[in-house]
């Protein structure tokens, strides 16, 4: 899955840590991370984030949030408060 994003100039996304995440839900969650997340790749104000490795289903609604910063890593919990925006969805399959 990927997403594309556009932040304002001079924003860094890599070194703030900032980060998408999915929830199969129809809004995020501040309490429970989500279903898959992974950091932005690169310190460019305008690109693509990429989640690998997910399953989205047919029928099911989801949504999709960018996180300013509060990455931790891959399978630990990231800081939930720095959302930027966010975006659901569901997958006509």
């Amino acid at each position: 899955m990927s997403v594309d994003y556009i932040l304002p100039s001079g924003v860094k996304p890599k070194s703030n840590g900032a980060w998408i995440g999915i929830w199969e839900a129809n809004q995020i969650s501040y309490t429970t991370q989500p279903k898959a997340a992974n950091i932005i790749q690169v310190d460019k104000n305008r690109g693509n984030a990429f989640i690998n490795g997910i399953t989205i289903g047919r029928g099911a609604t989801y949504t999709i949030a960018l996180f300013m910063s509060g990455w931790v890593g891959a399978g630990k919990p990231n800081v939930l408060t720095a959302i930027a925006c966010s975006i659901t969805f569901t997958n006509p399959g």
